[in-house]
């Protein structure tokens, strides 16, 4: 038995992984769940549209602390990372879209009437007050939601320090470049233009 407090990339059935299955978090009585499209942050749909799809079909699924993405509600792996409810602000965009947005990140979703993106945005809402409280121990949180909180939030972790290392590594290699190039300014060469005369 794994501890709740322990943040492991386990699968709800205990299997040791880095990820889990959709119907894991179906089984916990999420708060929502649905399709909705996605949209596409490449400029790859703009580009070729004949190619790539500037929305994409994503199954979403509204549980503790984090809003999962899935192909389908049949889907073995989360798209993506899981989404921290605490660190959103969420809006409704018009034309049956709804924004959930981030300090680093913005998702945009559309969905099949403007019923159902209110619908998406009261339930993101009310979400992310009760996963507040209960992070908090404000309110009760069961072991099995516990835990895949713990999950979800390894993943995005791991997800930050890949791009914290990413963005260490191309600065090092810039001062590198830097390093490498000769730094001439206007002194250095209005002088050396002297000695030459």
């Amino acid at each position: 038995e794994v501890s709740d407090d322990v943040p492991l990339m386990v699968n709800m059935r205990g299997n040791r992984s880095d990820n889990f299955c959709c119907q894991d978090l179906l089984n916990m009585s999420p708060s929502k769940t649905g399709f909705c499209e996605k949209k596409a942050r490449s400029v790859l749909p703009y580009l070729f549209p004949c190619w790539f799809k500037p929305w994409k079909q994503r199954f979403l699924v509204l549980v503790g602390g984090f809003l999962y993405r899935f192909e389908s509600e049949f889907g073995v792996k989360v798209k993506g990372v899981p989404i921290p409810l605490d660190s959103i602000s969420i809006s409704y965009r018009g034309e049956c879209m709804f924004e959930v947005s981030m300090i680093r990140k913005v998702y945009r979703f559309k969905t099949d009437s403007e019923q159902d993106a209110f619908d998406w945005v009261k339930a993101i809402s009310a979400r992310k007050s009760e996963a507040i409280r209960e992070a908090l121990g404000h309110a009760p949180l069961d072991a099995s939601t516990r835990r895949a909180n713990n999950v979800a939030n390894a993943m995005f972790h791991k997800k930050l320090q890949s791009e914290r290392l990413d963005a260490e590594s191309s600065l090092s290699l810039s001062d590198r470049y830097d390093a490498a190039e000769p730094n001439w300014s206007l002194t250095d060469i209005h002088s050396s233009s002297h000695r030459q005369q």
